[in-house]
């Protein structure tokens, strides 16, 4: 009786919207697979390449000191499938260099690029693909929250055309696959409470189990639905709520072997995470980051921090979003809005107030607020649904809800249009800088480049520069423990050929460092490019 209710539910939009709807899918579809190799190339996503591949940096580091100069394609060949490696040396480089990231996309990921190949477009296409897997889990889940069809559909239209979901789309990491399965681990617990079958709960513990295994942070989603059961069960410990925990703890039970892992290699995994609570900006500052990253939801064209000649749009914007969950308190029951707010709650929470109230720039990091976004856009998709669809309401009322339901679509729209055509975007802050550097590099005869950054950085650069550019490696491991002192130590390679220009792509420079240079070594140094970490020298010999 159930499953047939639940068939009836899943039904075509309504004819008046049904085109628009198709017209957006397609637009966002298409968007998620346009110039898929366009954009840099950036510091995580080589870093997944080399996850998948089964290199480590200490080895590339190894590998690579004392060589001659290489063209840029063979070291990009740490970056493709070796036979000699398999799925055991994925495990261990996250096991070594990255134990924060658990191994299911990765492992998913090998087995795309022994099929496809590790090319950029390859490497982002599995993404893209996972990220059509959101439109059919979020209708499910409006179905569950809200038993309406439409709002499903015109939750579907927002997150595709959603500047946020589309630059994750083409990211070659975990996140497409991380939104995913918030959707499907929400969808599956209220189905589970609804039916209340041993089957359902499995889904549903099976859906935890594979969020553990793609993202830490997913662990504050369960939890969260946890609170949810508890806080609308009047704090009883009813069945459904021993149902959950039971389901809980043994999706923790398999997770164990990780757990374990990160015990282990805690203070690697805290090394790495340092950077999360270092924010040298004042609380109001950390504020309009929030409005400016809120935003990105529905208007993103490309801007890393918050700009005042956008504020009539951030405003519009929360007020939108404002307004859509006061909406959403005050016209459905209980066990809709709780479950929206938890769900926003629970993992919002736990990054604002260290971040308010310690130091921090958890929250400014959008991906960390995954399902904050998903929260948002579904209060916004249930109050459109709402207005358009009221029955008791003045022609105009209805026409001026249709229209904002237009204009936010286009907002997203419009983001996307200036996504498709940029070479880099703020989700790859640490090499945005490449394309500068490159075209200096490029532009002459026959050049050198001396590098002693971490092997991310140089490698990302890389898929940038012209064939006749020869690299002279002096590597460091951006994963390895290496302290300033021990950077600085690194020397200048004796050259052996004639180049037009020789470079240094050098990372923490220092005065020292330079009169070393101009002192020891006989070099003049002229800085070409600086960047926040990164700088772009040109050597000349002084004789």
């Amino acid at each position: 009786m159930i499953p047939n209710k639940l068939a009836k539910r899943w039904q075509l939009p309504p004819k008046p919207w049904r085109f628009l709807l198709i017209i957006v899918l397609v637009i966002g579809i298409f968007f998620r697979f346009a110039n898929l190799d366009q954009k840099v190339y950036w510091y995580d996503e080589v870093s997944t390449s080399l996850t998948v591949v089964g290199y480590t940096e200490a080895e590339i580091v190894q590998s690579l000191n004392e060589t001659d100069p290489i063209e840029p394609k063979v070291l990009q060949q740490y970056q493709q499938i070796n036979p000699e490696k398999s799925a055991v040396d994925t495990v261990r480089r996250l096991v070594e260099e990255n134990p924060h990231h658990p191994p299911l996309y990765y492992l998913i990921n090998r087995i795309w690029g022994k099929i496809f190949g590790t090319s950029i477009v390859a490497m982002r296409s599995l993404p893209a693909i996972i990220s059509l897997l959101a439109f059919p889990c979020i209708y499910w889940l409006c179905l569950e929250l809200f038993e309406s069809s439409i709002t499903g559909w015109i939750a579907v239209a927002l997150i595709a055309v959603s500047p946020f979901h589309l630059v994750y789309a083409q990211e070659a990491r975990q996140y497409s696959l991380l939104v995913v399965i918030i959707l499907l681990s929400s969808a599956a617990v209220l189905r589970a409470v609804t039916v209340k079958t041993l089957f359902s709960w499995v889904i549903y513990g099976i859906t935890i189990a594979l969020g553990l295994y793609t993202q830490l942070f997913f662990g504050l989603v369960p939890i969260g639905h946890g609170i949810y059961l508890l806080v609308n069960n009047g704090f009883r410990f009813s069945k459904t709520v021993k149902s959950y925990l039971v389901t809980f703890l043994t999706s923790l039970v398999v997770f164990i072997p990780w757990i374990v892992i990160l015990v282990n290699q805690y203070s690697q995994a805290q090394r790495l995470t340092d950077w999360v609570r270092i924010y040298d900006k004042t609380n109001e500052e950390l504020v309009k980051k929030w409005i400016h990253n809120l935003s990105l939801a529905f208007f993103d064209i490309g801007q890393s921090d918050y700009s005042d000649k956008f504020l009539l749009l951030y405003v519009l914007i929360i007020i939108l979003v404002g307004y859509s969950i006061f909406f959403l308190c005050r016209n459905t029951s209980k066990k809709v809005w709780l479950f929206i707010l938890v769900l926003m709650g629970a993992t919002a929470f736990p990054l604002v107030a260290p971040d308010l109230f310690l130091e921090g720039q958890r929250t400014i990091t959008p991906r960390y607020l995954i399902p904050c976004y998903l929260g948002i856009q579904l209060t916004v998709a249930y109050l459109i649904s709402s207005k358009i669809n009221a029955i008791f309401v003045k022609s105009w009322v209805k026409r001026f809800w249709q229209l904002l339901t237009i204009i936010v679509i286009s907002l997203g729209i419009f983001s996307s249009t200036i996504y498709f055509q940029s070479e880099s975007w703020w989700n790859k802050f640490l090499n945005t800088e490449n394309i500068a550097l490159s075209q200096i590099i490029n532009q002459t005869t026959k050049p050198l480049l001396i590098s002693n950054v971490p092997t991310n950085f140089i490698i990302s650069l890389s898929y940038m520069l012209d064939p006749k550019v020869e690299l002279q490696i002096v590597p460091i491991c951006g994963n390895c423990t290496l302290n300033l002192e021990e950077r600085e130590q690194l020397k200048i390679p004796k050259i052996g050929k004639d180049f037009s220009d020789i470079f240094l792509f050098k990372s923490y420079p220092s005065d020292s460092w330079k009169k070393e240079l101009e002192t020891q070594q006989d070099y003049k140094v002229e800085l070409m490019f600086k960047g926040d970490v990164l700088w772009l020298w040109r050597l000349e010999k002084s004789f």
